[in-house]
């Protein structure tokens, strides 16, 4: 932390760093609704987006941005591996690969999600009862997530903080696949990790800003400076 400072007051925070500029961060309430939200890869498929095993076997195969990586571990799946996927060919994928996970024989099943498709997750949002802060997360800017005196992520939107906490906090079946969002499932699982296994208070900080290219010369300043840990994970 020797690359800023931060000093806590009653509307947020106050961040020093070695830009030799300080900037007063807000505070954003955060509600937890659920904790330990597991297989959530297997929503994708049954509902709006109707896709089977089969027809998504044959969809990573052939789309050019995910085909390198399906297939590398396509090509690798054994005998007994191409079976469960035969037997579960017609189910839904998100449904097929929980029943080939529940298999503990098989593992092949991860082929189809990114990183952090299978991991624990929690559903966490703005809290609604705070109607001024609602509205001034309309606004568009950087912002940052803390767990104790640590900065552990920094982000911008430019649309706006709340429909970048609800990405967040609100992840789905298909964000878990290939073609999802790993950012999302990445802090997502840390902020599960940090406020329900290791028991810290996780804070959302939020600094409103206007002018687009500011925005992306403060964020790519910070995460430069404070060297964010979640940023820095793959």
């Amino acid at each position: 932390m020797d690359n800023y400072i931060i000093e806590k007051n009653e509307k947020g925070i106050e961040l020093d760093i070695k830009l030799h500029e300080q900037f007063n961060f807000k505070k954003t309430k955060l509600a937890f609704e659920l904790n330990e939200m597991e297989n959530l890869f297997q929503e994708y498929g049954s509902t709006r987006t109707k896709l089977s095993l089969k027809d998504a076997i044959e969809k990573y195969k052939n789309n050019p941005k995910y085909k390198k990586k399906f297939l590398e571990g396509y090509e690798q799946l054994s005998k007994d591996d191409l079976k469960i996927f035969e037997k579960y060919r017609e189910e839904p994928v998100g449904i097929a690969l929980l029943k080939i996970k529940q298999d503990e024989e098989f593992s092949c099943y991860q082929i189809f999600l990114h990183d952090y498709g299978d991991k624990t997750f929690c559903k966490f949002g703005i809290d609604k009862k705070d109607q001024y802060q609602r509205k001034c997360l309309m606004n568009k800017g950087v912002y940052f997530y803390l767990i104790g005196d640590q900065i552990q992520y920094v982000g911008s939107t430019l649309k706006n903080f709340k429909s970048r906490i609800y990405q967040h906090g609100r992840i789905t079946g298909i964000n878990c696949f290939l073609n999802g969002r790993p950012t999302d499932c990445r802090i997502n699982f840390n902020i599960y990790k940090a406020r329900f296994v290791d028991k810290k208070e996780v804070e959302n900080y939020y600094y409103p800003m206007e002018n687009e290219e500011e925005i992306r010369n403060l964020e790519h300043a910070l995460i430069y400076i404070i060297k964010p840990l979640w940023n820095y994970e793959k």
